[in-house]
C-alpha cells in the first residue's frame, strides 16, 4: 500500500506527527514520520504482510499518535497488489552481491544464505546516476525500493532502526521495518527531487549503533517514476 501526505511545518522546523499503520487490528508499521520535512507531500509504499490479510474484505487503518504537536496533511492512500520491478537493483540473496545498473561504493554487509546481513553501525552505499536532475523542468520521480527484515531475538521482535539518505541528505531516519522479522518486507521511498544531483547520486544505507539485532538485507533498488 502507499500513502502520500507530509506532517505541516512550525514556522521554519519540521512538525512531529508519527503515523501507526494497521491491516485488520495488526501493526504494519508503527511511529513512523513521513520524510521530506514537510516541504512537500512524500509517497511511501509499505507491504501489508500476507499473514494480516484475510479473504475478503479487510480493514486499513490509518492513526495519527495523540502526543503529535503537527497536523498530518493526507492526500492519498492507495492499494496495489504488486510492486513493480526496479531499474537499477543490488541483490544481496547471493554471493558476492549481485548490482546492475548501480555501483556498489561500500558493502559491509555479510553473507548468510539467502540474504546479507548488517551490524550495528554498519553501512551499505550505493551509487546511481540521474542524467535529468537539475536540469529538466519536472525530473522524473525516484524511488527507492527495500527489501529486509530485522532478525528476530529469540520469541521477540527486535528493534533495528535504519537511516536513508540520498548524497547525505536525510529522507527517512530512525525506521524500523515492519513484519517483527517473521519474513522479508518491501518498503519504498521518494527520494526528494531537490536531494537529486547531475550525474552520479548516492544512497547510503545505515544501521543504528542502537540496533538490537542484525539488519537482514535482499535487495536495495532504484526505480524511477511512480512506485506503483
Amino acid at each position: 500500500m502507499f500513502v502520500s501526505a507530509l506532517v505541516a511545518r512550525s514556522g521554519n522546523n519540521h512538525g512531529y506527527a508519527p503515523m501507526n499503520l494497521s491491516c485488520n487490528g495488526k501493526t504494519i508499521v508503527q511511529d513512523f514520520t513521513i520524510p521530506g520535512e514537510g516541504f512537500q507531500p512524500d509517497e511511501t509504499g509499505f507491504q501489508i504482510p500476507p499473514g494480516n490479510l484475510i479473504y475478503g474484505k479487510n480493514e486499513i487503518k490509518l492513526f495519527i499518535v495523540s502526543d503529535a504537536l503537527s497536523e498530518f496533511w493526507l492526500y492519498h492512500i492507495a492499494i496495489n497488489t504488486t510492486l513493480p520491478s526496479t531499474t537499477s537493483v543490488a541483490n544481496f540473496t547471493v554471493n558476492p552481491t549481485d548490482v546492475h545498473g548501480m555501483t556498489l561504493a561500500q558493502n559491509d554487509a555479510m553473507f548468510g544464505r539467502d540474504h546479507s546481513y548488517l551490524l550495528p553501525g554498519q553501512q551499505v552505499i550505493v551509487d546511481f546516476s540521474s542524467p535529468d536532475a537539475g536540469t529538466a523542468s519536472k525530473p522524473e520521480q525516484m524511488n527507492i525500493l527495500i527489501t529486509a527484515l530485522a532478525a528476530r531475538t529469540g520469541n521477540f521482535a527486535s528493534v533495528v532502526p535504519l537511516e536513508l539518505s540520498c548524497n547525505k541528505k536525510t529522507i527517512v531516519q530512525d525506521f524500523t521495518m515492519p513484519g517483527e522479522g517473521f519474513q522479508p518486507e518491501t518498503i519504498s521511498f521518494q527520494i526528494p527531487p531537490g536531494y537529486l544531483a547531475h550525474g552520479k547520486n548516492e544512497i547510503t544505507l545505515l544501521i543504528s549503533s542502537r540496533a538490537e539485532n542484525s539488519f537482514w538485507l535482499y535487495s536495495l533498488g532504484i526505480k524511477p517514476g511512480t512506485p506503483y
